[in-house]
């Protein structure tokens, strides 16, 4: 039993004694690949030396031309288009389905949750009548609610905010 166990430790202190070398060898191989490496880049930049105004001034050149070509395409990203509106949609439909997944929920909707999203963080108890009629008139009409009261629909947004209260079983506080 005592040789068995002797034997087991000197073919542990073997294996460990493997493993050391391989780590050695391997750190050699690395220090070898990053001198090598340091050389190649010493030698490219005592090559590039006389060019290096040359050099300096294509990556100026290069940051210059990627700066106002990310300025132009940052603006016409940020750019709302004059009209944003799907070319065909059922604004009602829309918000009946809205409207009825609220009722069919066995849970209901987490208000709080749900409203913080599309206020930036405010609390349900913060968020005005008038905030939830704007949000009616731009989220399922994609108008305000100047453009919707100018067209005749003036009444919409309030009328979707009370069948909202009753869903949502909220009242909103008057106000914007």
């Amino acid at each position: 039993m005592g040789e068995v166990l002797l034997d087991k430790q000197s073919q542990d202190a073997d294996a460990m004694a493997e493993s050391e070398a391989v780590k050695r060898a391997l750190g050699v191989v690395m220090l070898l690949v990053l001198g090598a490496a340091a050389y190649l880049v010493m030698h490219t930049l005592r090559l590039l030396w006389p060019a290096r105004y040359a050099i300096g001034a294509l990556v100026a050149a290069g940051e210059v031309a990627f700066f106002v070509l990310w300025c132009r395409r940052y603006t016409q990203l940020n750019t709302q288009p004059d009209v944003h509106a799907p070319a065909h949609v059922d604004s009602m439909r829309l918000f009946d389905r809205f409207v009825s997944l609220c009722y069919s929920l066995p849970d209901g909707v987490d208000l709080e949750t749900y409203l913080s999203a599309w206020f930036r963080g405010a609390r349900v108890d913060e968020i005005m009548r008038g905030n939830m009629e704007e949000l009616m008139a731009y989220g399922f009409w994609y108008k305000s609610r100047q453009e919707m009261a100018a067209e005749g629909m003036g009444h919409v947004p309030g009328a979707m905010v009370d069948e909202l209260e009753k869903a949502f079983e909220h009242q909103f506080p008057g106000g914007s």
